[in-house]
């Protein structure tokens, strides 16, 4: 699966201005939402993104479903594997494995 191409819009989470480079689309909720792509970038981060290991593919969540996910609010349907690196960047992952 492939993040579909993201223009510009409000944050699911902040509600400030999201710029294409700079945010990614939730899996779960499929808002837009702030995220630095890259580790040398800086900028606001209102979610995450991690390697599924089961599906060998990039997820993405916004900071409202992982919230969610973690039971300190309520309606979501995010998968409880989506949450098993959270803090971890997915090249840190990789690197790990390749070890």
């Amino acid at each position: 699966m492939t993040q579909p191409d993201i223009s510009s819009g409000p944050c699911i989470v902040c509600n400030e201005e999201a710029v294409q480079g700079a945010a990614a689309i939730c899996n779960s909720c499929g808002g837009l939402y702030h995220l630095v792509l890259t580790q040398d970038d800086v900028g606001k981060d209102c979610g995450n993104v991690w390697l599924n290991e089961e599906i060998l593919a990039l997820e993405f969540a916004c900071a409202k479903c992982i919230a969610a996910q973690d039971g300190t609010l309520a309606d979501t349907t995010v998968s409880p594997t989506r949450m098993k690196h959270r803090g971890v960047s997915a090249r840190e992952i990789v690197r790990r494995k390749l070890r």
